[in-house]
């Protein structure tokens, strides 16, 4: 049943999508419907536009000619008038048209030519009146034309437009310019009203000039100055110009020659306005496609969704189907699996597995509806819970180990999980809980704890019996340590770790000669460094472990020889320098040793030994930790007491039976003991586990069955010896596994005797395999690295950074020895251009392709670097000047015979090396100076520096 209500939620779930998307279609459809009517309407208005400028333009000539008649009398522009009145009529016949069809609301505009050519044609009017009333037609058209651009809802349209109203005016005034003197010429004398009207056109036509170039495009600004700086233009401004500003008593100018070459400039201006309407016209044909293409898109994308949609919830429904099948299958694994319960969001009860019942001992039926405190165990602090609570009831899963109780009493112990499981609005609904029962596990590892301890205090012990002192020094030790670092303030952790590895201190004894360790009397010098070596002797043995126990003692070992004054030793570390564990165990080991008989001094009496720790205060021990000491002086000597040594000292040699398997086999570092012949006598666990052997395939055998190779294996014969007659040192090795992979080891060795006085040794191996791989995976990236930072990333030569490195060791190099260092610095010419012209992504091609024929050309002869932009520095250190010229002057035609990816020229500067230099950076600034000379005397050439 409940399969069947999702698969009716998911029909719906599969239905509503559709409706959503289909509802976007639609949307999207009637805007795309509504773009392209907007943009037909847009053309409309375009078109109207166009053919009010085209009406202009020959208003505008009608009245230029007409000027021409009147003041020629009706002797000259007889014919041009006849043809330029057709042409008029033509063009205002298609514009009443158009608008009478697309734009009936701005059709009432009449234009009445026929009154006004009655007059001129029988010259009853001035010429001024002519000019004035074919200007108002011409001015009424310019409203129409300003009124319809103002309507036009299209940014880039209406910017264009608006740059175009600038060019229009300028037409319009270059039109007045070119009636109005058309009418003066054919008087040949001055008329004062068509020279205001002049001087009022020139003004007009500089104002709109300066507005269409501040608001142009750059490509159409470019096509004006070709109009405007053409030679024939100027002098066609300079005539009017001079007009302008002087009026003579006649005018002795050809009417006709002067129509001509204005009416030429003013054709030129007429196609910058057609230019105008064809990218208008190309931007509204993009403009269609691009719609007309989105809807075919948004047609097709709906139809491919529907069809996705359809197939999903197929597939869904499939997946659905099986996944509760499948959830049904883990639900019964996990209840065969793990104790499994769930709550509500008070913490009853109301769902527990077989297996929760099983450990619990409580019947299901006692359970239900219980609150979960009835398996609280009262070792679980009310603490814990109120965290687990804050953390569930948060939204987030947690996690812990918890004890419970079984209903006789007893105790489990289990790694639980409890999730929150939330509703579809994100609320709690209930609580369910995994968990495992870890009771073994504990119990394990607190026995593994407990011999660990064993061990670590077995390993101190064997440290101390070496100089024939008991192993109740290390336990004294180990229980001031912890009492020194409890009232210091550490933490919980840091006492645990401490006392634990603090009878560790001396075990770098077991590398000192039996001679100089128990030597009665005082040490020679030689002695005593060789005594002090201890310190490094512990440190390396737990080093590199990545057990926080064996990372304390490695500290311990290593700091507690240290004074607080700096005196110590091995490293003269001072004051807070020293690790807080050196300094703690300082303390301790000096107590215990002073007031113990070692084998070259008897036990001091209380009073001297706390005369000395006073003494010391600040120099040897920490002076915070000295009065910690005193104040608690009586724990420490209950201490003292309760650990004292029951039997006077006598001598233990250092021997390890082999049947001692406890510390050998349950040490966390691989270990083997080998005979002096190097076959193996014993392996612990550990090793066995790290080179994939069984321990019957091991023993017996030589250490060659785990060297890479027997060369490799008689290589290190001095080293076994060394370490058999007593020289504790490490090594790094590499080794082979079983399955013939090698792997890196750091191989460390102790010289023992059994019992049966047959010579051993233990060897210790500790995997540093992913140490060394990551220092040479180090290595390479650092390669990687310096490339990145010192390589230019586009032409790959070396890059200004380079160059920065090396200019101080090239420059004091050739100062000193006076060889003879030039510096060429080059640039291609035009290059800004080149890129405006074809682009970056070309000008990237050119750089490119320059840098190959360099690093070809020049090889290893010199050093190339790109110092940025198009400019590149080229070194040459043992080149006089003439033949470094010589080399460029072939480099620079080179470049030139190279026509791809584009035809380049490249300028050269040359300087050398001067006595007076201080840096490498005054030859280039040099070279730099002759660079701009190079480029000032025509480019595509070599300057040598001259200063």
């Amino acid at each position: 049943m409940h399969s069947e209500h999702i698969i009716n939620k998911l029909k719906l779930l599969t239905i509503l999508p559709i409706v959503i998307i289909s509802i976007g279609f639609i949307f999207f459809t009637i805007n795309s419907y509504d773009r392209l009517t907007h943009l037909s309407s847009l053309k409309t208005e375009v078109q109207n536009i166009k053919n009010i400028a085209t009406l202009i333009n020959q208003i505008q000539q009608e009245r230029g000619i007409s000027s021409g008649y009147i003041g020629s009398q009706g002797n000259s522009f007889k014919q041009e008038l006849k043809g330029q009145r057709q042409l008029t009529d033509y063009t205002l016949k298609i514009f009443q048209n158009f608008q009478k069809k697309h734009c009936p609301s701005t059709a009432q505009h009449l234009i009445d030519l026929e009154s006004i050519r009655t007059k001129i044609d029988y010259l009853s009017l001035s010429n001024i009146e002519s000019f004035d009333y074919f200007t108002v037609q011409i001015t009424s058209l310019l409203n129409q034309y300003l009124k319809m651009t103002m309507k036009v809802k299209d940014h880039f349209i209406t910017k264009h437009l608006q740059s175009y109203t600038s060019l229009e005016l300028m037409k319009e005034s270059l039109g007045q310019l070119r009636g109005a003197f058309n009418g003066i010429f054919a008087l040949a004398h001055p008329n004062h009203a068509l020279l205001y009207k002049i001087i009022h056109a020139k003004g007009i036509y500089d104002t709109a000039q300066l507005n269409l170039e501040a608001t142009v495009s750059h490509e159409i600004f470019q096509k004006i100055l070709y109009i405007t700086n053409s030679e024939h233009y100027q002098s066609l401004m300079d005539k009017i110009d001079f007009y302008t500003l002087h009026t003579p008593e006649s005018f002795n100018e050809n009417p006709h020659e002067w129509w001509k070459n204005i009416t030429i400039e003013i054709r030129k201006f007429y196609n910058l306005e057609k230019f105008y309407f064809s990218v208008i016209d190309d931007y509204l044909f993009e403009q269609s496609q691009d719609t007309i293409l989105e809807l075919i898109l948004n047609i097709v994308a709906f139809i491919i969704f529907a069809i996705i949609v359809f197939w999903l919830g197929l597939m869904i429904k499939e997946n659905i189907l099986r996944n509760i099948s499948l959830l049904d299958d883990y639900r019964q694994a996990v209840d065969r699996s793990s104790i499994v319960s769930k709550t509500n969001k008070k913490g009853v009860i109301t769902y527990v597995n077989d297996k929760f019942c099983s450990i619990s001992q409580y019947s299901r039926e006692e359970l239900l509806g219980k609150p979960h405190s009835i398996i609280r165990h009262p070792d679980m602090p009310k603490e814990a819970f109120k965290a687990m609570w804050a953390t569930i009831l948060n939204k987030e899963a947690w996690s812990g180990i918890v004890k419970n109780r079984k209903k006789d009493g007893s105790f489990y112990t289990v790694e639980a999980t409890i999730n929150p499981i939330l509703n579809h609005k994100g609320e709690i609904e209930e609580f369910i809980a995994i968990r495992n029962d870890i009771t073994s596990v504990i119990q394990l590892q607190q026995e593994l704890e407990r011999t660990q301890k064993d061990l670590i205090f077995k390993m101190g012990e064997l440290g101390e019996t070496r100089s024939m002192e008991t192993g109740f020094h290390v336990r004294r030790v180990a229980e001031y340590s912890a009492l020194l670092a409890t009232y210091y303030g550490l933490s919980k952790e840091e006492i645990k770790y401490l006392t634990l590895a603090s009878p560790m201190h001396d075990i770098g004894k077991i590398g000192i000669p039996d001679s100089i360790l128990n030597k009665p009397g005082k040490l020679t010098n030689d002695e005593w460094e060789m005594m002090k070596t201890h310190t490094n002797i512990g440190h390396n043995l737990f080093k590199d472990s990545k057990q926080p126990l064996l990372q304390t003692a490695a500290t311990i070992a290593y700091t507690h020889h240290e004074k607080y004054d700096g005196s110590g030793y091995p490293n003269q570390l001072k004051g807070e320098e020293i690790h807080i564990f050196g300094r703690i165990t300082a303390i301790a080991d000096v107590f215990d040793a002073l007031g113990s008989d070692r084998c070259y001094k008897q036990a001091w009496d209380d009073a001297k030994i706390f005369a000395l720790l006073q003494q010391e205060r600040g120099k040897h021990f920490d002076p915070k930790l000295i009065d910690i000491f005193f104040k608690h002086i009586d724990q420490f000597k209950a201490i003292r007491k309760q650990f004292q040594d029951e039997t006077p000292h006598q001598f233990i040699k250092p021997t390890f039976a082999l049947d001692e398997s406890k510390l050998f086999d349950l040490n966390p570092i691989a270990m083997i003991v080998v005979d002096s012949q190097r076959i193996i006598q014993k392996v612990n666990q550990k090793f066995t586990s790290l080179f994939g052997f069984e321990e019957r395939e091991l023993l017996g055998q030589t250490t060659e069955m785990i060297t890479i190779s027997s060369d490799y294996y008689e290589s290190y014969k001095s080293y076994f010896q060394e370490t058999q007659n007593g020289i504790i040192k490490s090594k790094e090795l590499e080794y082979k596994r079983k399955d013939g992979s090698t792997f890196w080891v750091k191989l460390e060795g102790m010289p023992l005797e059994q019992r049966d006085q047959s010579p051993y040794i233990l060897w210790s191996f500790l995997d540093i395999d992913q140490d060394i791989k990551a220092k040479q995976e180090l290595k390479i990236l650092n390669h990687e690295l310096s490339d990145l930072a010192t390589k230019d990333g586009l032409t790959t030569l070396h890059n200004r950074r380079y160059l920065m490195e090396i200019s101080n060791d090239i420059f004091h190099f050739h100062k000193q020895d006076t060889i003879p260092l030039c510096v060429l610095m080059l640039d291609i010419d035009n290059f800004k251009r080149l890129n405006d012209t074809y682009g970056h992504l070309k000008g990237d091609e050119v750089l490119k392709s320059l840098a190959q024929l360099m690093k070809k050309f020049f090889e290893k002869r010199a050093i190339v670097c790109r110092y940025g932009g198009e400019e590149f520095i080229v070194i040459f250190r043992n080149l006089p000047l003439n033949q470094t010229k010589v080399v460029a002057n072939t480099l620079r035609q080179k470049v030139e015979e190279q026509q791809r990816p584009l035809p380049i020229t490249i300028s050269i500067g040359i300087s050398e090396l001067h006595p007076e230099d201080t840096s490498l950076q005054d030859t280039i600034l040099r070279a730099d100076k002759a660079l701009y000379q190079a480029k000032e005397n025509g480019r595509n050439r070599v300057e040598i520096f001259e200063g």
